[in-house]
């Protein structure tokens, strides 16, 4: 059984579609938060791309990072802001890290990204995760408390923007910390992040290989996850295959390719297993 190749990927309906929806600015309606009649929100759309296999060197992606560069250090979204205090660092902390997670050549989103990493190495600079360390070099940052969503580090931005920016040390210590963080990662997976799904072909797993490909991108993750892809391992199947099974068409992370039924969902199934095992396995 073939895996879908990048090619296919980038040239089945699932893509075509996205690319139709963009935008001459180079979004796809609200950054945030959907808006009546968009197909999408631009977040979803860079999800959904990035995991079709599109890059940098895509014009819709050079598009998407041109919009989201407009408003990086406005403290606004394209469409759709909201009125409360830390909103403008929500905007920043968001644009950054989508940027990030497609180039490092963004001079002002690098910034933010290490401002970031500042923050969390303070927060993490005896080991464990504290509380009031994290406030004060939070407060120093920004000039306030953190609040409406800051108050840690569990959240999909923080965590993409950190990806390879801290030392040793604190990557190890993070990792530690968001595997057992009660509620596991915030728009990604409900947690404690260090116990598998019991049940494979559901949408809690679905949810968890997303936490898990989020992690992949610590240093420390070949270590820190190597009981997630022994359980992964556990999973497959005897011809060697993998199947989340129906619960797994989320269309942000599958599917992606056009083969249909059950036979598709494998190959894409397998296809996404393997690439995350790939880099989460120690060599």
């Amino acid at each position: 059984m073939k895996e879908p190749t990048i090619l296919q990927m980038r040239q089945s309906k699932w893509a075509q579609q996205l690319l139709a929806a963009q935008n001459e600015d180079g979004g796809w309606g609200c950054f945030h938060t959907l808006s009546a009649g968009a197909p999408a929100t631009t977040e979803q759309a860079l999800r959904r791309l990035e995991n079709l296999g599109f890059t940098e060197a895509d014009p819709c992606i050079q598009k998407a990072l041109e919009h989201m560069d407009k408003y990086l250090g406005t403290g606004t979204f394209p469409n759709g802001n909201e009125k409360w205090k830390g909103w403008n660092i929500f905007c920043d902390r968001a644009l950054a890290a989508w940027i990030c997670r497609f180039t490092q050549k963004n001079e002002r989103a690098n910034a933010v990204a290490a401002q970031w990493a500042n923050i969390v190495t303070q927060a993490f600079v005896e080991g464990d995760f504290n509380a009031d360390a994290y406030a004060a070099a939070f407060n120093d940052a920004f000039g306030m408390k953190p609040k409406h969503g800051f108050e840690n580090i569990s959240n999909f931005y923080p965590v993409s923007l950190l990806r390879g920016r801290l030392d040793a040390e604190t990557d190890a210590a993070v990792l530690d910390y968001l595997l057992n963080y009660p509620g596991g990662i915030y728009y990604i997976c409900e947690g404690p992040l260090k116990e598998p799904p019991k049940e494979f072909q559901s949408r809690h797993a679905n949810r968890y290989l997303s936490a898990l490909e989020l992690m992949s991108g610590y240093t420390c993750a070949p270590t820190k996850l190597h009981f997630a892809a022994q359980w992964l391992e556990d999973q497959r199947s005897p011809d060697g295959t993998f199947d989340l099974g129906p619960a797994a068409r989320d269309m942000v992370n599958l599917p992606l390719s056009d083969k249909r039924g059950r036979e598709g969902r494998v190959i894409d199934c397998t296809y996404r297993v393997e690439r995350l095992l790939r880099a989460i396995e120690t060599t």
